[in-house]
């Protein structure tokens, strides 16, 4: 197999469609930087091959193979890069149950070894975090603690008597979000997705003694909400006014398109902007978006991060260019 021989380029990972990578594309154009574009939920990739002793490693792409040594980066915003592998076996369930147990184990952790490898290997020249990949919250609000950031009263918890005493200490004032990824899912051209909820005494009573490992945190009173793109140790910041819509007033995400939120550019504290680079620096993330919380005291509380953020409306709303500046950003790297 010929192997294309790519040197000192880029590779972009994205949907299709993707209009700030299309904005992007053009930015590297105009710095006139050599960079390849595949679409993740188009275009087939896959390790080919890979040597223990060697840096680099050889992967697929639509059944072209490239040296991972070629490429200066990969910059990964809103994709995944997938691999497929065929076992060629099927086994009957109703037959062989323990057998059909017994080879799912097999290839369950067969699969989760490639995806560490793959991890592994594209850590040291990766830009941006695999779509698929997650944000464990609970180790992001420890390393928000970690790097001198606010954070709101939280506990994680399974236990009825445990959540009754949080509820108190928080003046009955608490919320819950998704522990992990949200659900999406579309009906009728409608998009549902789980949000920030406000949790009451009535909802508390109605729980059983245990239930599955959920996060709640104090309902800190907001006076606006901030949305922070950062990639390396370059920020840009919108306040968002959410707090006046009875929406968004929990979650900005909530949009009401009839009465859309203010958004204006935000500077943010010298300060927090060091321990935002120390927390980036600790979770491992180059890039990304990160929401804040402030208060009418102007204390700076952090929720959570987002690697896969979308960072379209800020960059419009506020004039800040960001693909121009993503650009900039690999095409020095």
């Amino acid at each position: 197999m010929t192997i294309t021989k790519k040197e000192n380029q880029i590779l972009i990972v994205s949907e299709s469609n993707n209009e700030s990578v299309k904005l992007i594309k053009q930015w590297l154009v105009f710095y006139e930087v050599n960079f390849l574009s595949i679409n993740s939920d188009k275009d087939e990739f896959y390790i080919s091959r890979f040597y223990p002793d060697k840096n680099s490693f050889y992967f697929l792409i639509n059944n072209q193979e490239y040296l991972s040594s070629d490429f200066k980066l990969i910059y990964i915003y809103r994709g995944s890069l997938k691999y497929k592998y065929k076992t060629g076996i099927e086994v009957n369930r109703k037959q062989f149950d323990d057998v059909q147990n017994a080879f799912e184990h097999f290839f369950t952790t067969y699969d989760l070894s490639i995806k560490e490898l793959y991890k592994d290997l594209i850590h040291g020249i990766s830009v941006g975090k695999d779509n698929g990949a997650r944000i464990n919250k609970m180790l992001s609000l420890r390393n928000a603690y970690n790097s001198n950031l606010k954070i709101p009263k939280t506990i994680f918890t399974s236990s009825k008597a445990e959540l009754l005493k949080f509820h108190e200490s928080c003046n009955e004032a608490i919320i819950t979000k998704s522990l992990d990824n949200n659900i999406f899912y579309s009906d009728e051209g409608e998009l549902y997705h789980n949000l920030t909820s406000s949790i009451t005494i009535d909802f508390i009573n109605k729980l059983p003694d245990f239930f599955p490992f959920t996060i709640f945190q104090e309902n800190v009173e907001k006076f606006i909400e901030l949305r922070v793109f950062f990639i390396s140790d370059e920020f840009k910041t919108a306040a968002i006014f959410s707090q006046n819509n009875c929406s968004t007033i929990q979650d900005y995400r909530n949009y009401d398109d009839e009465s859309p939120n203010r958004l204006i550019p935000f500077n943010l504290p010298d300060k927090l902007k060091q321990n935002l680079i120390k927390f980036n620096k600790l979770s491992d993330i180059k890039s990304g978006s990160i929401d804040i919380l402030m208060t009418k005291d102007e204390e700076f509380y952090f929720l959570e991060i987002n690697p896969q953020g979308q960072y379209m409306a800020v960059s419009n709303y506020c004039n800040f260019y960001i693909e121009e500046l993503v650009a900039n950003y690999l095409s020095k790297l």
